[in-house]
């Protein structure tokens, strides 16, 4: 197989495209770190809320940005995935630990913004794919994994925008981190 002259039209043009990613990734970067602080605090109140329980509150700060720059002699492009991702710790119990991770997630599978809560109990769970089914269910695109976890998203397109972000990030913590919280504090204190 040769090289053919789309080819060398597209490999002419990678330097800007390159360029033109890493601004992009940095704007979105800023655009995302903004909520870290937003749903740590927010989730801080929550706990707040219970001052009868006693909560070693540790927040762990885990910001990862993977993006694949040049590896020698592969291709760089083989697994095909950008992240740009968040993890927030918000219990770390060993057995039933609760956290966020959220971001920008890209593959041949999917292109979206997420925001996600990890709990290994399938009650807190199941109490929030039943509310977001009936509340939330024709806004984002939502579901629940078989890593125990439930999540809201949505794709990007055209009419992508900070207000998306900022919308799906409220009815995150509305509809998923407030009530996951509370059945959580719910079963520890049982």
């Amino acid at each position: 197989m040769s090289i053919k002259k789309s080819d060398v039209s597209f490999l002419t043009q990678v330097p800007s495209i390159m360029n033109q990613l890493s601004e992009t990734f940095h704007h979105l970067q800023v655009e995302l770190e903004s909520y870290y602080e937003d749903l740590a605090d927010y989730w801080a109140d929550l706990i707040e809320e219970n001052p009868d329980l006693e909560i070693d509150a540790e927040r762990d700060e885990n910001r990862e940005i993977f993006f694949i720059d040049s590896v020698e002699n592969e291709c760089p492009w083989e697994d095909s995935e950008i992240e740009l991702t968040y993890r927030i710790d918000l219990f770390n119990d060993e057995e039933n630990p609760l956290w966020i991770e959220y971001g920008y997630y890209c593959d041949e599978s999917q292109h979206v913004i997420c925001f996600e809560l990890f709990n290994y109990s399938a009650n807190v769970i199941r109490v929030l794919k039943d509310q977001i089914e009936t509340q939330i269910a024709d806004k984002w695109k939502y579901g629940v994994t078989i890593n125990s976890s439930i999540y809201l998203e949505f794709d990007i397109t055209e009419d992508f925008s900070s207000e998306q972000i900022k919308a799906c990030a409220e009815d995150f913590k509305t509809y998923l981190l407030t009530p996951a919280t509370k059945e959580y504090l719910k079963q520890m204190k049982h």
